[in-house]
């Protein structure tokens, strides 16, 4: 597990990339790779942690992640059960989530929505985006995606904060 912890300021995003799993297969191709592509384009630098959803430590790890870039593989019509299951049991209240898929397209064009971001979303997760569905980590729509949702990051974590803090 590639675990950073981020040691600035509280004015600092903490920022998380969370993938099925960052086993090294998946770290050259797939989820854990978009998942980090699109973190860094949004934050404008790499993601304090990388975090596999198998991994027992990852739950702890979430905790306090500011910014959440969650990435998952769609096959079938479905998601990896480790990845569900994680995200059901973790409080993410106070976040910004940003949710993206590795698929065919149109069988699983609606899969991250119909399967992550209830979970997200019913756990007080600001989720503002669309999902952003790509055949391959190598898709050019991932710049577009993050050149069009990079500015608003930081008020919209800001304002998540906020609404943490108030909880």
């Amino acid at each position: 597990m590639k675990t950073f912890v981020q040691q600035g300021g509280s004015d600092e995003m903490v920022v998380t990339a969370l993938a099925p799993s960052t086993s090294a297969g998946s770290v050259e191709r797939g989820a854990t790779r978009l998942a980090i592509q699109i973190a860094q384009g949004l934050a404008g630098r790499a993601p304090d942690r990388v975090l596999g959803a198998d991994e027992v430590d990852s739950r702890v790890a979430i905790a306090g992640s500011d910014l959440l870039v969650v990435a998952a593989e769609a096959s079938d019509g479905g998601i990896a059960p480790t990845l569900l299951e994680f995200l059901g049991g973790v409080d993410l209240r106070g976040s910004v989530a940003f949710l993206t898929v590795i698929g065919s397209w149109p069988e699983e064009a609606n899969t991250a929505d119909r399967l992550i971001r209830p979970l997200l979303t019913g756990a007080s997760v600001l989720c503002p985006a669309p999902t952003l569905h790509v055949v391959d980590a190598g898709s050019p729509a991932v710049a577009a995606y993050c050149r069009f949702w990079a500015p608003p990051v930081k008020a919209l974590v800001l304002r998540a904060r906020t609404e943490r803090s108030a909880a």
